[in-house]
């Protein structure tokens, strides 16, 4: 029985073949779509069921749209509060507030702004007779929630590097578009931005043809007003920038068209035309007999753009594509924008298409370095000016899927992101700050961060490194977002060099560019921390990862560019900055390279013994190293074995006496000769530490950061551990030994939809319990030792059932994919249980690719306890324990909380205004988590005393903390604490409650001795 054969040719922006054969039939069904592509604007394609992504989470618009009737509320207490499904599989409380994106907004169209009760997570809504859609940014990746056609009440939500991809191509209007790239050099840096918000009026029409396909006028004005709704988010986020639609497109929709002969758009059938959107637009200007002439003037709108769509099968094959050109704010080019979509498409695939080529009208050009593709396509994209991505790019202006033949540029996932690159930001800025400046500037009330990319450094040839920037943000409450990206723009002869093995024009890989190759893709982070390459292809002791991961060291001569984006996420105005830091590859030196312990070795805690590591001239850029220990496979190095030593290539150190136990221990040599990069190698692989200490490593859960007023309830943090170590590169073989017989538990067909129990067929299997360290969409394969794949089913508990059921690659009687998508929640445990079909196999090999780490669940050793602690950044000191991560107490100021599982009877208030270090140097078997949380606390005065009275007091929602003088202070109160679910915790010296307070059945409320200071 063979699993299926399922090949994607492409995602991002074109995809050109797609192959699927069925293990239960012996037809072989393929279909092969070609996209002719010319050089000049921009055009976007896809294959794939567009229902096979992301979870399906319940809403009752009904109920919804009564909690929102209140959503123009003059301040912010008075706002409605509404609970929505989060993408970790629980759910969030979002304040929302009535924000149009129409000139007129007509009472069948609402469209919402909001924020969570933390101000960390920002959401758009758009309520109209279409249905509810939504986008929200979250853990720096934008989701969407959209209906699932033909389902009451169901809705899907996903990230939108799970939705089906679309493409972008350029037309053959070279001479427009060179005459358009005159104004690319900047003079002057646009950053910082965030002050402002920049609101252009836009001019969507539907064609013919998408009203058609849709259902009507409604049906298309309410998709237009979802996309501009939603990407609304995006650009404000990025780039302070917001679209009003106009009444033509919304109001009297007399530019959502219905027939052919009142249609001015002429509809290419090979791809999206840029140049027939001006054409169309220009000729609704001008005057004449036709039915369009006159209907829109230049004088209307300061941005056009079209929308056309089709009835899935009832025409041409791509999914979604567009193509644009610049610029705003000019008659003659205002509307070179064009966007089609299949009827049913993905609103996020549409929203990333419709804003890569929103991109395209604001001068931003692809930031892609590969070539080839079908018709030479990505050479023919690929830009001279903004080439800073390797291969096909990650970010909203690269080629994501694309370029995959002859060669394959395409990056490893996700390789979808719909964040922009600082160089596509600077040339937006540039293009709205000196071009298109027919926008309305508009107050935000935001102050932006202040980014520190730190000193410029040299480092030596083939040696990994990291940057530590760092950010400042007078609005204490932001949690910033850190994007370490290189910027360096491909010459003409690195133009198509990818790692160590693609060679570029000029006849060598990148890793061998002395000129400007781009090297390392594009991240964003919640910490201003980057590791060059990323850690794992340093623990796997390559150094130097597949050229598809663009995570690449360089060996020659060279300079590089960084630069550090910092953002604070704030929807109404994002404040963005960028700071650029200077790397020297000096290649007469290096590669600094750990040579002992290199793996296998056996060293006793509270033993001497001897690290070595080849110098290769490195002790002319650092003269001192310092040595750590990891006892978690290299991710963690909590020992300090050596702090400065001489770069010589020798040190005796001694592995302190309460060393853990483990197999899992690395060695770690780092320059020390700045404070903001350094240049590093690790061991090749693990070796053993013997101890009596058998403390066993943790992970803490969630690790999200959080921010609020001191005292909040959101520093109740609520956490929870898991014990285990890392999948080492998202793998982890498995033994087959002691495998027990269990039921067949599957889908029932190829649809991927329904559980069902083979209760007459019980294989072999075998159990692994893991957790993901991030919500989010993960491949999976289980992969005997002598076989292709095999089934695998993920439960959320240890009973295996349908009730439990999550997914599974397997389906039938038995037929399976050799992998399967299936989104995986954060700080949930699951077990997958892998069948076993073959005699022969003695093992398998279970396989993750996605946004998270894996950890492999683990017991806890006997003997120990676990408690929370919240470390001051200031002092670097422990402050605060809670053994129930209760950090509601501490004052104003950044902290950092970790767990830590410590022998019993250890006296954890031994370790306040101790530094980590300090507290491993008490001797006690202990270890603090592998992973942290970010707090960010504002301080707020403290009160004395504290009224709250009936009705303007009252609290209906959320977990709402009141706290008075834990001194003097007092709480006296005659609210009312009403709606299912709502928390309300009231601290203070005295708290009274007196006649008239009232606390309904449903509400949970504290009454506590305590308070601030």
């Amino acid at each position: 029985m063979l699993p299926s054969l399922l090949q994607f040719c492409g995602e991002h922006f074109l995809c050109l073949k797609y192959y699927y054969s069925s293990p239960l039939t012996p037809s072989f069904m393929k279909r092969i779509f070609l996209l002719i592509l010319l050089l000049g604007t921009q055009s976007l394609i896809f294959a794939q069921n567009p229902t096979s992504f992301g979870r399906e989470v319940q809403i009752n618009l009904n109920q919804l749209t009564q909690q929102l009737q209140n959503a123009n509320a003059a301040t912010d207490d008075l706002l409605p509060v509404i609970n929505l499904p989060s993408p970790d599989g629980s759910s969030m409380l979002f304040r929302i507030k009535s924000s149009p994106v129409m000139e007129n907004q007509v009472s069948e169209v609402k469209t919402y702004s909001g924020v969570t009760l933390d101000k960390n997570i920002p959401i758009r809504m758009a309520i109209t007779p279409s249905g509810f859609t939504a986008i929200m940014r979250y853990n720096n990746g934008y989701y969407f929630i959209e209906p699932i056609e033909g389902k009451s009440q169901a809705y899907r939500i996903y990230n939108i590097n799970e939705a089906p991809k679309g493409a972008c191509n350029l037309n053959g209007d070279e001479a427009f578009l060179r005459e358009h790239k005159n104004g690319r050099i900047l003079s002057a840096s646009p950053f910082p931005i965030g002050t402002q918000l920049r609101t252009f009026r836009m001019a969507a029409a539907a064609t013919n043809k998408m009203t058609t396909a849709l259902g009507g006028q409604t049906q298309a004005r309410d998709k237009i007003v979802s996309v501009i709704n939603a990407v609304n988010l995006i650009y404000e986020v990025e780039v302070a920038i917001r679209f009003t639609l106009i009444a033509k497109t919304t109001t009297s929709m007399s530019i959502i068209l219905t027939s052919q002969a009142s249609d001015p758009f002429v509809i290419n059938p090979t791809f999206a035309s840029a140049a027939n959107a001006q054409t169309g637009f220009t000729a609704m200007h001008n005057t004449g007999a036709n039915p369009y002439n006159g209907l829109l003037n230049y004088s209307e709108y300061d941005i056009g753009h079209v929308f056309n769509s089709y009835t899935t099968g009832s025409g041409p094959t791509y999914y979604v594509r567009g193509q644009a050109g610049p610029t705003p704010c000019e008659d003659d080019s205002k509307a070179r924008g064009w966007t089609e979509f299949v009827s049913n498409a993905a609103l996020g695939t549409v929203v990333d298409v419709f804003a890569h080529e929103t991109g395209h009208q604001f001068m931003a050009w692809h930031t892609y370095n590969a070539i080839g593709g079908e018709n030479n396509f990505c050479t023919n994209g690929w830009d001279d000016e903004t080439a800073v991505e390797p291969g096909s790019g990650t970010t909203l202006m690269g080629y994501g899927t694309n370029c995959d033949s002859p060669v394959n540029y395409v990056l490893r996932a996700p390789n979808s992101e719909s964040y922009f690159h600082t160089k596509s930001i600077e040339q937006i800025l540039n293009s709205v700050n000196n071009f298109n400046t027919c926008r309305t500037l508009s107050a935000t009330g935001n102050t932006p961060p202040t980014s520190n990319a730190g000193s410029d450094y040299t480092i030596p040839k083939g040696t990994p490194f990291t940057l530590t920037g760092s950010a400042t943000d007078p609005n204490a409450s932001d949690v910033l977002s850190y994007a370490w990206e290189q910027y360096d723009v491909a010459s003409a002869n690195d133009k198509g060099a990818l790692g160590s093995s693609i060679n570029g024009s000029g006849g060598y890989p990148a890793i061998r560019s002395t000129l400007s190759a781009p090297l390392f893709r594009s991240k964003i982070s919640s910490v201003p921390i980057r590791n060059f390459p990323d850690l794992k292809f340093v623990l796997n002791n390559a150094n130097n990862p597949p050229d598809n991961e663009g995570e690449d060291l360089p060996m020659k001569s060279r300079i590089m560019k960084f630069r550090l984006t910092v953002r604070d996420n704030k929807a109404n105005g994002g404040g963005v900055d960028s700071d650029e830091v200077i790397i020297t590859v000096d290649s007469t030196k290096g590669p600094l390279a750990v040579t002992a312990p290199n793996g296998g070795q056996s060293w006793a805690a509270g033993a001497s013994n001897t690290v070595t590591w080849s110098v290769n001239n490195t002790n002319l850029l650092t003269a001192n190293i310092k040595i750590l220990l990891s006892i978690d496979g290299g991710y963690n190095y909590p020992f300090v074995l050596a702090a400065s030593t001489t770069n010589d290539g020798t040190q005796s150190v001694t592995i302190p006496a309460n060393v853990p136990n483990t197999t899992q221990a690395r060695i770690k040599v780092v320059s020390t000769n700045s404070l903001t990069a350094e240049f590093f190698d690790v061991s090749n692989a693990n070796f053993t530490i013997t101890s009596t200490c058998s403390v066993a490593t943790t992970f803490i859960c969630p690790e999200t950061a959080v921010s609020g007023n001191s005292g909040s309830g959101v520093f109740n943090l609520g956490l929870t551990k898991a014990t285990g170590n890392l999948y080492l590169n998202k793998s982890k073989s498995v033994s087959l030994t002691g495998q027990s017989a269990r039921p067949l538990i599957v889908y029932t067909d190829n649809t991927f939809s329904t559980c069902s129990v083979n209760n007459s067929w019980s294989p072999n299997s075998q159990v692994v319990a893991f957790k993901v360290t991030k919500t989010g969409s993960y491949s999976i394969s289980a992969i005997p030792n002598d076989k292709g794949s095999t089934v695998f089913s993920i439960f959320n508990s240890s009973t295996f059932n349908c009730s439990t059921f999550i997914g599974s690659n397997g389906y039938g009687e038995i037929s399976w994919v050799g992998s399967r998508s299936i989104t995986l929640n954060a700080c949930t445990t699951y077990y997958a249980v892998v069948y076993s079909f073959y005699a022969s196999s003695t093992s398998f090999t279970l396989n993750f690719s996605g946004t998270g780490d894996i950890i492999d669940i683990q017991n806890d050793p006997a003997g120990f306890s676990y408690t929370y602690v919240a470390v001051n950044e200031t002092t670097n000191q422990i402050q605060a324990v809670s053994a129930s991560s209760n950090f509601t107490s501490l004052p104003g100021g950044s902290f950092i909380a970790y767990g830590l599982s410590y022998a019993n009877g250890f006296d954890t208030n031994t370790l306040l205004n101790k530094t980590i270090e300090q507290a491993y140097a008490l001797g006690t078997c202990m270890l603090f988590s592998s992973n942290s949380k970010q707090l960010t606390i504002i301080a707020v005065p403290c009160p004395t005393n504290i009224a709250l009275v009936h009705p303007a007091d009252d609290i209906t929602s959320g977990d709402i903390n009141k706290i008075a003088s834990a001194t003097n202070g007092k709480i006296a109160a005659t609210n009312y604490v009403t709606g299912a679910g709502t928390k309300a915790t009231y601290q203070a010296k005295a708290v009274e409650l007196n006649a008239g307070f009232k606390a309904e059945t449903g509400t949970i409320f504290r009454a506590e001795t305590g308070g601030c200071n």
